[in-house]
């Protein structure tokens, strides 16, 4: 930013909450739903397409109830509004982080191997980062287990007796089934139906052994099957809890106008935006509310930063880094040879309609995956479709901007060939 040294820099690409406040980033407070959060139970799933914020509203919670940084919390959450107003749980509980996202389902050894390698190494860390809190024998028994439900019994165990908290949270944790959707035909379905079983026995482990779990995704595969945690996603009071508010935004334009980093008034800002970036309604009821209308936040995050960087607006709206991956739907017709038909055929009505007026599932069991009927569903978890109003006022699953429907558009030739 040249002379704009003090001015915060934006942190697109950024997922860390302690570096986007160690590095003066700008922030968007979210930490208000932190209260709500703590009310609407112990165990909890959170969907949101991709792009949308979650991995650093997580990384502001693990900081949030980290009771080694307890002591920490004025200064590292100075200015944002749970400072003011913080609950009983903060800095309560150990917390283990998993993000499944770093787990590489692609290749090299096996599904169980690679998740447990990758789990053993995050128990590791944790296990090291509170040794404080456990017998050092505790400690060395669960450096030495190879097997991470093993580690995750002998800690947990402890923790209890001694009166101490454990908080999971797990960022990604539908990574697999999303890679998976990435892979060829009845491979596909196999790799599927392996993870299914996979998960059922890991997941299983995870609800007796902690106080809280908190768990984000994209999409409620599989949760409809384990019983392990209240789907949120839906809530009307969760509507905005990721993504930016048009206020959010207009917040955003207005500071960086006023250290005269942009010249661009604030309302053709705005309305260049709106139709690309805007349009996302993740409670059916908010419909009417047109504030309730949210944007993605990766996309004015890019916009923003090439106008900043450039002084003047990008010519090109969609931004690769947002690409919705079509490949799913893809797989989904390929596998799924009887409803194949069907499958195009209601692609071909969203792509020519907008809209679908079939109804949204909010849990989808892991062998419905590849039925032609769950499209709308899927489509509306991988930030395709969402709730709006078509024309004659009807509420449906829509294509929520021009970003969407131009990357729906360039993929629907290379679809209907399958």
């Amino acid at each position: 930013m040249g002379q704009h040294e003090n001015i915060k820099e934006l942190p697109k690409g950024v997922s860390g909450f302690r570096e986007v406040r160690d590095g003066n980033l700008y922030y968007v407070d979210k930490t208000s739903f932190l209260p709500t959060l703590e009310k609407a139970g112990r165990f909890l799933l959170l969907t949101r397409p991709r792009r949308f914020g979650k991995s650093l509203f997580v990384s502001m919670m693990k900081d949030y109830y980290d009771i080694n940084r307890k002591d920490l919390f004025q200064e590292e959450f100075k200015g944002l509004w749970i400072a003011e107003n913080p609950t009983r749980l903060q800095g309560y509980f150990q917390v283990l982080y998993f993000d499944f996202s770093q787990v590489n389902v692609a290749e090299g050894n096996s599904l169980e191997e690679k998740f447990n390698n990758y789990c053993c190494k995050q128990i590791d860390k944790f296990i090291r980062y509170y040794e404080n809190f456990y017998d050092p024998e505790t400690v060395e028994r669960v450096l030495n287990f190879k097997n991470h439900g093993d580690k995750i019994r002998e800690f947990t165990h402890e923790a209890r007796e001694n009166g101490q908290h454990v908080y999971l949270i797990i960022d990604e944790y539908d990574n697999f089934t999303n890679s998976i959707f990435c892979e060829q035909g009845e491979q596909t379905y196999r790799n599927l139906a392996h993870a299914y079983r996979f998960y059922s026995s890991v997941f299983l482990v995870y609800k007796p052994n902690f106080d809280s779990i908190f768990m984000t995704g994209v999409s409620p595969i599989l949760m409809i099957d384990f019983g392990i945690s209240t789907n949120v996603s839906h809530y009307n009071i969760f509507n905005d809890i990721l993504g930016f508010s048009e206020k959010d935004v207009r917040e955003m334009i207005d500071y960086y106008r006023g250290e005269g980093v942009i010249q661009e008034d604030t309302d053709e800002i705005i309305d260049k935006i709106r139709p690309w970036y805007d349009g996302y309604c993740f409670s059916k009821s908010k419909l009417e509310d047109e504030s309730a209308r949210m944007y993605n936040s990766n996309m004015v995050l890019s916009y923003m930063s090439y106008l900043i960087r450039n002084g003047k607006p990008q010519k090109k709206m969609v931004d690769p880094n947002t690409a919705i991956n079509f490949k799913r739907l893809q797989n989904i017709i390929e596998i799924d040879k009887i409803g194949a038909e069907t499958g195009k055929s209601i692609l071909k009505d969203i792509s020519v309609n907008g809209y679908t007026r079939m109804d949204l599932k909010n849990d989808i069991m892991a062998q419905q995956l590849v039925e032609a009927e769950n499209l709308p569903s899927l489509m509306y978890y991988y930030g395709m479709l969402t709730w709006g109003k078509t024309a004659k006022g009807m509420t449906a699953l829509v294509i929520p901007n021009l970003n969407a429907r131009k990357q729906f558009d360039d993929n629907m030739a290379t679809i209907m060939r399958f």
